[in-house]
């Protein structure tokens, strides 16, 4: 049984790659992309291998990743790594939440404690 099945699923979101589906249905399966990897036969992950992002546009990138249950497990492993690296904007973020605070105030910034207390509001009654 497993071997004449496969596991397929919709590429994830990237408007930058050209990857934009985010639903696909084919012979009343419905591939959605925040949904991962979907077991399927052999015959519908073949037909699905060949789907590109845009309909009738050879030049688009695919639209789907088909392949094992053990090369499934590679990917999802890969793409948690590659989540787990941090970029030049976060790591730029860790330097500024270093910054000391106290030479700002000296500088006159004012902060909340200097403004005045707000007065009671006057409502109807």
């Amino acid at each position: 049984m497993a071997t004449d099945t496969m596991l397929v699923r919709l590429k994830p979101f990237n408007r930058k790659k050209g990857h934009v589906l985010r639903c696909y249905t084919y012979r009343g399966i419905r591939f959605f992309e925040r949904r991962g990897w979907t077991r399927v036969r052999k015959e519908i992950a073949d037909y699905v291998q060949t789907v590109h992002q845009i309909p009738d546009d050879e030049d688009s990138p695919l639209a789907f990743d088909t392949c094992s249950e053990g090369e499934a497990k590679a990917i999802d492993k890969r793409e948690a790594q590659e989540a787990q690296v941090k970029t030049p904007a976060e790591q730029a973020k860790d330097v500024a939440e270093a910054r000391d605070e106290s030479a700002a105030k000296a500088g006159g910034d004012l902060d909340t404690a200097d403004l005045p207390q707000n007065r009671r509001r006057r409502g109807r009654k």
